[in-house]
């Protein structure tokens, strides 16, 4: 099947259309399980694209620029190697047909590519998914797949009033009044600076930590973070305190640690994937308490709370 006949097919998968004859049979043949899945999946991400697209005035249509694809346990174990690749390539085909299609037809986009990821959510049953649009990408996030650049449109497109472009913040100080120019260019001789004279009532010292968090990868430190406020946020993301990298399945925030006015330390889940204290199992928006030296498992992470005043106590 040529490479146009074959975009073709992706378009009519998404499209909820029937296979048409097998060229090497002459036979109407069913998709398979893969490609069943692979359908689904498309046309998931499709509808919401369609749901999420924004187009204010300015002739400038806004989609997220990352999709996360969440499949079950079982359906991640049998999506791996060779399938996975072509599973994501389907994918970024299907959603990057689509794209060009919208061009074609006079759209135009805030973004040139897409991407999309695969993550595993426990609770989901074999065969189920959902699709989690992502608006704020952090650009040191790796992406498993991406979708290739769409095609510029060939065409002129119709006269239109030219588009005016969209500040991505807004002013938020008027511009100062205009001055006489013999006052602007004047130059003012600047007065030598004053040398400082250390005072000891004056001296800044570091403020001891309230507690440390340290954390550990298949059996080593990585590194061991000093925490000089009440509440700290670990997550892969630029957002988060404390950073951990290399570990897709952990969220950009996906967890809080918060200290008490007595040294006691809880922890809140925030991510999608659960946390576990010891061998207590924590889901997303529940909280336990954490004792120093108990283990806190965050997906292939291990974290540790250090600190004199942190009780001890094991998780109940």
């Amino acid at each position: 099947m040529g490479v146009t006949n074959w975009l073709g097919k992706i378009r009519a998968w998404v499209d909820g259309d029937e296979f048409s004859e097998a060229p090497e049979t002459g036979k109407k043949r069913g998709p398979s399980k893969w490609e069943e899945y692979l359908i689904a999946v498309a046309r998931g991400i499709a509808e919401v694209m369609d749901e999420e697209t924004l187009t204010p005035p300015g002739g400038v249509t806004y989609v997220p620029p990352e999709y996360i694809i969440f499949m079950s346990q079982d359906d991640d174990g049998e999506w791996q190697g060779v399938k996975r690749q072509a599973l994501l390539q389907g994918l970024n085909t299907a959603i990057a047909e689509r794209i060009r299609e919208m061009q074609q037809a006079g759209v135009k986009f805030n973004t040139a590519s897409m991407s999309i990821e695969l993550r595993v959510d426990a609770n989901l049953a074999k065969g189920r998914f959902r699709v989690q649009p992502v608006w704020e990408v952090d650009e040191k996030t790796k992406v498993l797949a991406r979708m290739p650049a769409a095609k510029p449109i060939s065409a002129p497109l119709p006269p239109t009033a030219p588009a005016v472009p969209v500040s991505p913040a807004p002013v938020t100080a008027p511009l100062p009044p205009t001055v006489d120019s013999e006052e602007a260019t004047r130059v003012v001789a600047r007065r030598p600076p004053v040398p400082e004279v250390e005072d000891d009532a004056t001296r800044v010292r570091p403020r001891a930590p309230l507690f440390a968090v340290r954390v550990e990868r298949d059996g080593a430190t990585v590194k061991t973070h000093p925490v000089h406020k009440n509440a700290v946020t670990v997550g892969r993301g630029a957002q988060a305190d404390i950073k951990v990298e290399g570990d897709m399945e952990v969220s950009r925030v996906h967890l809080r640690f918060d200290r008490a006015a007595d040294g006691a330390v809880s922890v809140t889940c925030l991510g999608l994937n659960s946390i576990f204290v010891g061998e207590k199992e924590v889901l997303t928006d529940a909280s336990a308490p954490v004792g120093a030296g108990e283990t806190v498992r965050l997906c292939g992470f291990l974290l540790f709370i250090e600190g004199s005043d942190v009780p001890t106590s094991a998780t109940p």
